[in-house]
Parts: C-alpha cells; structure tokens; sequence
C-alpha cells in the first residue's frame, strides 16, 4: 500500500504566512484535531511530545491512521474546520463526534 502525506507539519505551514493570528489559529484547531484522534485511537503516532505539547515537525501520513481516522479526513475533519473558520468555537465537537458516529457505523464498528 502506498502510503502518502495527509497534513503537513505546523511548521512547513506556518511557512505559508507570518501572520501571528493565522498561525494561532492553524496551531489550535491542529491541537483540537490531534487531540481528537488520539483520545479515539484513531492515530497510531503520537503527534503530541512527552510533555502534551504537539510535536511542531509533525507530518500526518496516511499510515498514521487508522481506517476510520482516515475516513475522517475525507469529510468529516474539513467540515469541523470550515464550521469552526465561521464561528471560531474550538470547543464544539460535535461535527466530528456526530462525523465518527456515522464513519464506525457503516463501517459496522461498535
């Protein structure tokens, strides 16, 4: 299986703009995500270091993840991002936790 990059690093994209308030936000939806991921187990990498901070050189692969956490980076995970660019709530999960539902179901996951 070929395997192939799903998100770049924060640091390749803070690369794309020196605006502090678009960096912000890029690191804080990434964390939001990552933090997501991980408490679903649907990440097989951590891309948080030993002291919970996300690792700033991290690239997400496709092998990172597992089935159903790359079935949320299709529709799911863009989505939260867009529902999140309009209203700016980092705490409202419920696109991807409604998202993971639906994902595990047809998929025939408990």
């Amino acid at each position: 299986m070929e395997d192939f990059l799903v998100s770049l690093s924060i640091n390749d994209l803070y690369k794309s703009s020196k605006n502090t308030t678009w960096r912000k936000q890029v690191l804080e939806k990434s964390i939001v995500i990552y933090k997501f991921l991980k408490e679903h187990k649907l990440i097989i990498v951590d891309p948080f270091d030993e002291n919970g901070n996300l690792k700033m050189d991290f690239t997400l692969m496709e092998s990172h993840l597992t089935n159903v956490g790359s079935e949320m980076f299709k529709k799911t995970i863009p989505s939260w991002e867009r529902a999140r660019d309009k209203d700016g709530n980092l705490e409202n999960l419920a696109i991807l936790e409604k998202g993971l539902e639906k994902i595990r179901a047809s998929m025939g996951i408990a």
